[in-house]
């Protein structure tokens, strides 16, 4: 399922650091190109990504798969790899079953890294 803008561009990268942990944490800013132009994808990541909100708007989190891929190539671009001016598009994929049970969220669902939310299922229930 395609979230971001169908032409978007990586606008910014905000609050990028290393943490002593060793997790790269941050946000990305994807904005609209051509008739998305004005709309605004934003991205959390904590070495994967975990959250992301289209125009303020909660779209997706974690266990679903975010996967931003270089919209010309179709390859898929990591946390470490993401950088200005690249032409991407966000999709999501549902996780394994497995993942969304109680158990999986302890360890993979939003409040495990952090977050005041509870997951909702942008796929329906998890893959099996």
């Amino acid at each position: 399922m395609r979230l971001a803008p169908t032409h978007a561009l990586l606008v910014a990268l905000l609050s990028l650091w290393l943490t002593t942990s060793g997790f790269l944490r941050g946000e990305v800013a994807i904005d609209g190109l051509d008739g998305d132009v004005g709309s605004r994808f934003m991205v959390d990541f904590q070495n994967e990504w975990l959250v992301g909100r289209r125009d303020g708007e909660l779209v997706v989190t974690v266990p679903d798969l975010i996967c931003v891929l270089d919209s010309e190539s179709g390859n898929s671009i990591g946390t470490d790899a993401i950088r200005y001016g690249q032409r991407v598009t966000v999709v999501s994929l549902p996780p394994p079953a497995v993942l969304t049970g109680p158990e999986g969220l302890k360890v993979v669902g939003p409040q495990a890294f952090g977050y005041d939310m509870d997951y909702t299922p942008l796929h329906g229930k998890g893959a099996s």
